[in-house]
């Protein structure tokens, strides 16, 4: 494992619904919030600012909380507004704030094979699976998974009737007429 000094990693600001700043480094500095937003008590934090990977950003980091020792409330949280964190902080290093970039819309087709080709591949697959071919050699002839060969036979392979009453029936037979239907 790497050592925390010889990773690239991000300086980031978080403020907390009391008010505190956090100050703190981390390789994804979008994944260390959520981590920390699922585990903090008092409510919403919000990820405010971060600075570009650097292999020296740990350096920096030290340098900041011996700055602000004296606001310091706990680790890595201090006693001062967000707005000052950020000004500190991007003195140092360069960064900006952060902004959630919202979700790219689908849109049909977009990336995709499109329905017909869809369905035409799923029944070479299924053929091939019929014809005895293992998963792996099916994989390896579509360049796919096998989980996904395996997820797109579920989908096209005919799936058996699961109710035990719609099984009679599709039969003609009543429920009663039938002692073990299993």
């Amino acid at each position: 494992m790497a050592r925390l000094k010889e990773i690239e990693q991000a300086i980031y600001v978080m403020e907390a619904p009391t008010g505190e700043s956090k100050i703190g480094i981390a390789e994804d500095a979008y994944m260390r919030w959520g981590t920390l937003n699922g585990a903090y008590p008092r409510g919403d934090l919000k990820l405010l600012w971060v600075s570009e990977r650097r292999f020296d950003a740990w350096r920096i980091e030290e340098e900041i909380h011996e700055m602000l020792d004296d606001k310091r409330l706990n680790g890595e949280w201090f006693d001062i507004p967000s707005a000052r964190a950020i000004e500190i902080v991007s003195a140092r290093i360069p960064g900006n704030l952060w902004e959630r970039k919202p979700k790219k819309a689908r849109t049909k087709g977009t990336g995709r094979r499109s329905p017909p080709e869809f369905r035409e591949r799923s029944m070479k697959i299924l053929e091939a699976r019929k014809s005895g071919m293992k998963l792996r050699s099916i994989a390896l002839k579509f360049g796919i998974t096998q989980q996904r060969v395996s997820q797109i036979l579920a989908k096209c392979a005919p799936q058996p009737v699961r109710c035990r009453n719609v099984r009679l029936r599709a039969a003609g037979k009543s429920p009663s007429q039938m002692q073990f239907a299993y």
